[in-house]
C-alpha cells in the first residue's frame, strides 16, 4: 500500500534499480495529491527515465479548483473531446455507471423504501443548518449528534429492518459517526437482531470507545460467514470493499 511504501522508500529500489521505463498504476487516483501519494510518484520519477502515471478512480473530480490543478500535474496526458492531450488533465478512458451496470460488474440498485424523518431533529433546523445540508451535502455536527441520540429516529432504522427483514437479508446501514453505531446497535440488539459496527476511530473522545482495526476486521469477517446479519459502517465501507452476500443497504446519513 501507499503508506507501507511512504514509510520505506528505499524498499522500492529492489524494483526499480536497472528500470528505463514504467508504468506506474494509482488506484482511488482521486488522492494522489495527498502528501504521501505524491512523496511515491516523485520517488518513482527520479529513479526512472520513462514513467507512465496511470490514475485509476471511480470519483475522477475534485470541487475545488487548486486540487483539479493538482491532479492535472500528476496525470498530464490524456483524451479531451476525442484528441489526445499532453499537460492538461484529460481522461484516458471511461465507462459509465449504467453500462458497468448493463455488463453486470455492478449490481442495479433498486431503491425500495423511504422513511421521513420527521420527529423533533428537524423541527429545530435553523436556516443556516438547512443550507448546509441543501446546498453543501453538510449536515453540523450538532444536528449529528442529535439525530445519532434520537430514539424516534433509531427506533424507525430498526423497525423498517424488522418488517422486511427476510427481503433485506444482510444488510449495512451507513451511519452518522460513532455516537450513532453504539446507539443504534444497542437497539438492534435489543430487537434481538445480531449486529456488530465498524469504526475508523481508535478511540471515541465523546464514548471513550475503543476500536481495534482487528476488532473491525472480525466483526467483517462474521459479516461475511452470515453471523452478523446487520454491519452497521462509520467511514470504513467505503473503497474497495467486497461483501457479495449483501442484499440491502440503509443509508442514514447524508450520502
Amino acid at each position: 500500500s501507499k503508506d507501507s511504501v511512504g514509510r520505506n522508500m528505499n524498499m522500492l529500489d529492489n524494483w526499480l534499480d536497472g528500470q528505463q521505463t514504467l508504468y506506474l498504476v494509482v488506484d482511488e487516483a482521486h488522492h494522489a495529491i495527498a502528501k504521501t501519494y505524491r512523496k511515491v510518484i516523485n520517488y518513482v520519477c527520479e529513479k526512472v527515465s520513462h514513467v507512465k502515471v496511470i490514475g485509476l478512480t471511480a470519483t475522477p473530480f475534485r470541487t475545488d479548483e487548486a486540487e483539479k490543478g493538482l491532479l492535472a500535474k500528476i496525470f498530464h496526458d490524456g483524451v479531451i473531446d476525442g484528441k489526445a492531450v499532453k499537460n492538461e488533465s484529460g481522461i484516458a478512458y471511461r465507462i459509465g455507471l449504467k453500462d458497468l451496470i448493463a455488463k453486470r460488474i455492478l449490481a442495479k440498485p433498486i431503491f425500495d423504501l423511504k422513511v421521513e424523518n420527521d420527529d423533533e431533529v428537524c423541527e429545530t433546523l435553523g436556516l443556516e443548518a438547512l443550507n448546509k445540508i441543501q446546498n453543501f451535502d453538510q449536515l453540523p455536527d450538532d444536528i449529528a449528534e442529535k439525530m445519532a441520540k434520537s430514539a424516534t429516529r433509531n427506533w424507525k432504522i430498526v423497525n423498517m429492518y424488522l418488517k422486511h427483514k427476510d427481503e433485506f437479508g444482510q444488510t449495512i446501514v451507513f451511519v452518522l459517526n460513532i455516537t450513532h453505531a453504539i446507539q443504534l446497535n444497542k437497539v438492534f440488539a435489543d430487537a434481538g437482531v445480531k449486529s456488530a459496527y465498524v469504526c475508523s476511530q481508535i478511540t471515541d473522545r465523546s464514548t471513550g470507545v475503543v476500536i481495534s482495526k482487528r476488532q473491525n476486521e472480525e466483526n467483517i469477517e462474521k459479516y461475511k460467514n452470515g453471523e452478523i446479519q446487520v454491519l452497521i459502517n462509520v467511514n470504513i465501507l467505503t473503497e474497495g470493499v467486497d461483501l457479495p452476500k449483501t442484499k440491502t443497504v440503509i443509508l442514514a446519513r447524508p450520502t
